[in-house]
């Protein structure tokens, strides 16, 4: 049942024609007019009038499906990998907004309401967590016009919800920084509701090579080495028995994930949370991505033991990777890295693809494998109550914490080092056949 979200006060709201639960159309609000020039001249045009449609129903999501088919979206906010995820067991609501421009669609918002606790993290380690309803804008998920004034609308009315207690927080996830998106959100709450220390994060890119061969060779030396000792250590040890399988077929998904699920329960990556885990919701992402050929998984096999993995989406020349992990064991052998390369030889091959993103993290071999980077931030805008106060002055000083003992530990020269040992540190310990 989807959860009561109250609306923005417009005059004169009125609910849709045929709307579905959840739904509500508000009347256009105009923005004052624009006085007459000096001298004489022709009065200006008219500012435009910015009006709201907010859906947080799955089954009314598909009344902006046009919309969302005609922008580039990111995988995590894609028309197709987000409604096959709401149909089909992930716990969260859809949150979707439309501004419309004089009567006419300009600007949708892909959200999703979230309903359980927000951690407040030191490094890995969740220090606390409090209840809270947040509405989170998944990333990229800001499709159309996203020039000022629209942007300051669609924040007014946003906050406007929070106000009126229709959620806690709003979680922006991964915007760049210093966008105009980046910008009008963050200063918009008043201070002490304000994301005071936003999360930051690296975005890294690979422009794919004309051939790997001449990429490899336009690598330092030192990485070339390396990557020449690893391979020559995996093939010398298991020969003909090591293979990169592609699975890209809506059949074997079940298969991939559970091949997956037998890696990812090794890592640190799941000692902490994150990564990839098998689910209803991850499968029903795939399966709909593999209906457009869109799904790229990649099993590295040593012997017939799967020790290494892959998982991305491949739209508009793009691989978005977002998983990656490895079997710890067979750490000496750099599975990971050795996977990263056949896929990049491949890629390079096909010709069809100009651009492998990694994704959020400022991990080691991101640096060594990728060519451009950008920051983003997450950033919170908490409602205007005593509670959001509570939840804005908890994720702030968490977030402040961190920033010293990162930039304490980057002063001394400790932080690989201690990063390292702590992903060590919460790797989960070898499971048994019974998985325990």
């Amino acid at each position: 049942m989807s959860p009561r979200m109250d609306r923005p006060p417009e005059p004169e709201a009125a609910d849709s024609p045929g709307s579905g639960v959840g739904e509500q159309v508000l009347a256009p609000r105009c923005r004052p007019a624009v006085p007459a020039a000096r001298g004489g001249a022709a009065a200006a045009a008219p500012a435009p009038v910015y009006g709201i449609e907010i859906v947080d129903s799955t089954a009314a999501i598909d009344r902006f499906e046009d919309f969302h088919r005609e922008h580039h979206a990111h995988p995590e906010s894609h028309f197709d990998l987000v409604r096959a995820a709401m149909q089909n067991g992930r716990t969260a609501l859809p949150f979707f907004v439309m501004v419309s421009r004089d009567g006419a669609p300009c600007l949708l918002l892909v959200a999703q309401v979230a309903r359980g606790r927000l951690p407040w993290r030191l490094g890995y380690r969740t220090i606390h967590s409090s209840r809270a309803c947040t509405i989170e804008v998944l990333q990229g998920g800001w499709l159309g016009d996203c020039s000022p004034p629209c942007l300051e609308f669609l924040c007014d009315q946003l906050y406007e919800v929070l106000r009126r207690g229709g959620a806690d927080a709003i979680h922006l996830r991964h915007v760049p920084a210093g966008s105009d998106v980046h910008r009008i959100f963050a200063r918009r709450p008043p201070w002490p509701w304000r994301d005071r220390v936003p999360a930051k994060s690296r975005n890294w890119k690979l422009s794919l090579p004309a051939s790997y061969a001449a990429w490899l060779q336009a690598q330092p030396k030192r990485e070339r080495e390396d990557n020449k000792r690893y391979d020559k250590r995996i093939r010398k040890e298991f020969g003909a028995r090591v293979r990169v399988e592609l699975i890209d077929a809506g059949s074997d998904v079940d298969r991939a994930a559970a091949l997956l699920e037998g890696i990812a329960r090794k890592t640190y990556q799941r000692g902490i949370g994150a990564g990839f885990r098998d689910s209803a919701d991850a499968r029903s992402r795939w399966r709909a991505a593999a209906l457009q050929d869109a799904l790229d998984v990649r099993v590295l096999w040593l012997d017939d033991q799967p020790v290494a993995f892959t998982v991305g989406f491949l739209f508009d020349g793009t691989l978005w990777l977002e998983h990656l992990g490895y079997d710890p064991a067979l750490r000496r052998f750099r599975p990971g890295m050795f996977l990263l390369h056949r896929t990049i030889e491949e890629l390079a091959s096909r010709g069809n693809v100009h651009t492998i993103d990694f994704g959020i993290g400022d991990a080691d071999y991101k640096r060594r494998v990728c060519d451009r980077s950008r920051e983003d931030v997450s950033i919170y805008l908490f409602a205007p109550t005593l509670r959001g106060l509570w939840l804005s002055s908890m994720r702030s000083a968490a977030n402040l914490i961190g920033r010293a003992g990162v930039a304490c530990l980057h002063r001394l020269g400790l932080l690989p080092w201690f990063k390292s040992r702590w992903r060590r540190a919460l790797q989960p310990r070898e499971l048994g056949p019974d998985g325990v």
